[in-house]
């Protein structure tokens, strides 16, 4: 789901959007062939299918940590709980 909310938001570089969209589908074929016995569990091909969803996770938790979380146009008026009601 997260793969799918990202390109439809502000959040995340292009780049590592793109890479999550791709490595999902190569984990799922990778997992696929691997339970038919047509590729060795932990073989070169099912670590190459995993490079991309690595480097999208990856790039996802830095920029993160980096730039943060963009305010909701939705929740941006939203006073905060604390806020609304002193004590």
């Amino acid at each position: 789901m997260l793969r799918r909310a990202l390109p439809r938001s502000a959040r995340g570089a292009r780049f590592s959007k793109r890479l999550g969209l791709i490595g999902g589908p190569l984990i799922i074929l990778s997992g696929t062939l691997v339970l038919f016995d047509v590729i060795e569990p932990g073989s070169g091909a099912q670590v190459i299918a995993t490079v991309p969803e690595f480097l999208w996770e990856l790039s996802l938790g830095i920029y993160l940590m980096v730039k943060g979380f963009k305010p909701s146009p939705i929740t941006a008026g939203l006073a905060s709980p604390a806020a609304a009601a002193p004590v």
